[in-house]
């Protein structure tokens, strides 16, 4: 972008330090975006996803359940949401800390994600999506 408003503003350089710079500047402008766009996928994860246990959090949860909807309507298929309650959890965290509670929701729900899903004899992959 800086690039291009010289460009604009000035016309092509005519000095063979000035075209050193601005390839220069041009270099540090790609690599200040690719960092950037790195920052912001960071903060993408972090926003959407539980630190502890990887799972969605609710309101992005909710975002793809209507985008999973809408898609499987335009394809003419079905969507199936499984709620599974864990009976008495309240009292592993109670006894063990929430922190121990988050862990024990991640290897469970690391558990979901890695057992394949059929689905007309193709492994599905909504169990991606899985929230505990």
């Amino acid at each position: 972008m800086i690039i291009s408003v010289w460009l604009i503003g000035y016309g092509l350089p005519r000095d063979e330090s000035m075209i050193v710079f601005l390839l220069l500047v041009g270099v540090i402008q790609s690599v200040a975006a690719y960092q950037i766009g790195k920052y912001v996928e960071r903060l993408r994860q972090m926003a959407y996803h539980d630190s502890l246990t990887g799972v969605l959090v609710n309101r992005r949860f909710l975002d793809k359940l209507v985008e999973e909807v809408e898609l499987a309507k335009s394809n003419h298929q079905s969507v199936t949401l499984l709620f599974i309650y864990l009976d008495n959890f309240k009292i592993f965290n109670d006894s063990f800390g929430h922190l121990e509670g988050g862990r024990c929701h991640g290897q469970y729900r690391s558990s979901l994600v890695s057992t394949p899903c059929c689905n007309s004899g193709r492994v599905s992959e909504k169990s991606r999506y899985a929230y505990v």
